[in-house]
């Protein structure tokens, strides 16, 4: 069962509903492939939950196997570094303040915060501080780190307009990405939040640049 605080840190990074239904069928056809049958092997968490939690947060676009498989490796990376770090797991059980007695999957829940941050550009403040502490690691782990974020950046989004050096109308993202026009202009503004794109006006139109690209975004939270 989530703690109430990864339900609320979730709940803050949701930006649209999504038919059960919907999400049901989705799982069944991604389960039957055999990477992510694998990738699910040992999770703590159903396929229909990582699946619904993409669904009403992230700009994963299409929600294909690819799509999934990725983020379920990302998932498992971040998982791996940390429940090797007792310190960080420590920290965030110490941040939870629960009505009852509930054996928390905390490794679990930060790897998700932190993907889903990542995905989103949406970072609050408990997101802050366990990426401050998860990303001082060296050595292997920052390695598995970086693949992570790797993963986790290569959305429709950021590709696309490092690709395209002259920039691109909300319309041309749009058609690009097959995205639904709120969607994209929903995570342009969360990306332009936090400095990773830039808006100029061009001809009385509007048209989106990087700012920073994905190697510096890495470098910098590696940095740290």
């Amino acid at each position: 069962m989530d703690s109430a605080m990864f339900k609320k840190e979730i709940g803050r990074m949701r930006f649209k509903s999504v038919i059960h239904s919907d999400i049901l069928a989705v799982a069944k056809n991604a389960y039957s492939n055999s990477e992510i049958k694998e990738l699910c092997s040992n999770s703590e968490r159903s396929l229909d939950e990582y699946i619904k939690i993409l669904a009403e947060c992230t700009p994963i676009g299409q929600m294909d196997n690819a799509n999934i498989a990725n983020f379920l490796k990302a998932n498992k990376l971040l998982k791996e570094v940390i429940k090797q770090d007792a310190t960080l797991i420590d920290l965030y059980k110490g941040s939870i303040n629960e009505e009852r007695a509930l054996p928390v999957l905390a490794a679990e829940e930060i790897a998700m915060i932190v993907a889903t941050a990542f995905l989103t550009g949406f970072f609050s403040e408990i997101a802050k501080k366990l990426v401050g502490k998860l990303f001082k690691k060296k050595g292997k782990s920052k390695k598995e780190l970086r693949k992570a974020l790797d993963i986790l950046l290569s959305n429709p989004i950021l590709p696309l307009l490092e690709k395209c050096k002259a920039g691109l109308t909300v319309a041309e993202i749009v058609a690009t990405t097959n995205m639904e026009l709120p969607d994209v202009s929903y995570f342009l503004g969360r990306y332009e939040a936090q400095g990773w794109l830039r808006k100029e006006v061009i001809n009385q139109g509007e048209k989106w640049k990087i700012k920073k690209n994905r190697a510096k975004i890495i470098e910098g939270f590696l940095s740290k």
